[in-house]
């Protein structure tokens, strides 16, 4: 929830009042000890949703890469929206029946003869339109069955086109289908989503983007599962990015009551900021049991889109990875579909990892 004002009585819009105690309490520790990583967000078992769209290709591209990289057995769920194509066919038979019954009914009035024009539809076809017009219950929708598999197979891993199947029902850019799945909460699959357009020599790397409103723990988990995908491609650079709204927020939250006219410290409040996301950065070290990383960390502020566009075209990576905290009432942060939207539109593969 945002909120309009905040303790000190300042109207700034952005940050809630906890996010902001959050950060309070981030200054106001002098020292930190360090966080070493024991293990990794091991991948045990991968899937892949195939249609014909280009970013259904894509997938099953990808996901057979993964799985040959990992030795791992694929299993893939291949379908069409048939639904939709039988939907769009009763309509045309309909729409036909309709236009033969208006052609006789309009001729014979011009000629001033009574006629009753009777439309004849063979049983079988009556039968398929009837069919598809009758309501299906829930358990009977692709989607549906969609959902129960993934539940069923519990994939570590889950590889699928964005948008899936039709768009018809869109729901934001994701899809009807792609928004359903990703916003079950019963589905603990990671997503690796692909669109349809890949970006053209991505690099063997990887590349971690975190907001820092989402910190702490969000970098650690995406190293983690980084690590787990080190056999497909070997390095990734971590980006940790702080929006101007943020700075903005803070900053107004810190001048005094008394001083309400003052000009906030957006300069000083970026750089505090800045460097202790750069401090928590480089206090995340792995163990010595596992498997060396080859990582790079960089800081970054401004607008969200911007930021990301430059550095995505700088890196240029194989693989985006972004982490969502799920809420009671969404599964998906709205900043982390923001994020993977900005890289998903620039040709970019995003693999979502939920907590």
């Amino acid at each position: 929830m945002y909120l309009w004002k905040f303790k000190n009585h300042h109207e700034v819009i952005g940050l809630s009042e906890r996010k902001l105690d959050e950060i309070e309490q981030l200054f106001k520790k002098t020292s930190k000890p360090k966080t070493i990583i024991e293990d990794i967000d091991e991948i045990k078992k991968i899937g892949c949703f195939y249609d014909s769209t280009p970013q259904g290709e894509n997938a099953l591209n990808i996901a057979t890469e993964i799985a040959k990289s990992l030795h791992l057995k694929l299993k893939v769920f291949a379908a069409e929206d048939f639904y939709l194509r039988l939907k769009q066919h009763g309509d045309e038979i309909t729409k036909k029946s309709e236009e033969l019954k208006t052609y006789v009914d309009n001729y014979t009035e011009e000629h001033e003869v009574a006629t009753e024009t009777e439309v004849l539809i063979g049983g079988r076809i009556k039968n398929v339109i009837n069919l598809i017009e009758e309501d299906l219950a829930e358990d009977e929708k692709l989607s549906q069955l969609i959902l129960d598999k993934l539940v069923e197979h519990k994939f570590n891993l889950f590889v699928v086109g964005a948008p899936l199947l039709r768009t018809r029902q869109e729901k934001g850019f994701f899809g009807y289908y792609l928004s359903k799945i990703v916003r079950e909460r019963q589905v603990h699959s990671n997503f690796l989503l692909i669109p349809d357009d890949l970006k053209e020599g991505r690099k063997k790397s990887m590349m971690g983007i975190v907001n820092f409103e989402q910190e702490p723990g969000s970098v650690v988990a995406v190293l983690r599962r980084a690590m787990s995908l080190l056999p497909w491609l070997g390095k990734v650079k971590i980006l940790g990015v702080i929006q101007d709204t943020t700075i903005e927020t803070v900053a107004r939250s810190e001048i005094p009551e008394d001083q309400i006219d003052a000009e906030p410290d957006i300069f000083g409040v970026r750089d505090r900021i800045k460097n202790k996301f750069s401090d928590i950065l480089d206090l995340i070290e792995v163990s010595d049991n596992l498997n060396e990383i080859k990582s790079k960390k960089k800081v970054v502020t401004g607008v969200l889109t911007s930021a990301i566009k430059i550095e995505l075209e700088e890196y240029n990576p194989g693989l985006v990875l972004v982490r969502t905290v799920a809420k009671l009432d969404e599964n998906m942060d709205s900043s982390v579909e923001a994020i993977a939207r900005i890289a998903l539109s620039e040709g970019y593969p995003v693999l979502i990892l939920w907590d």
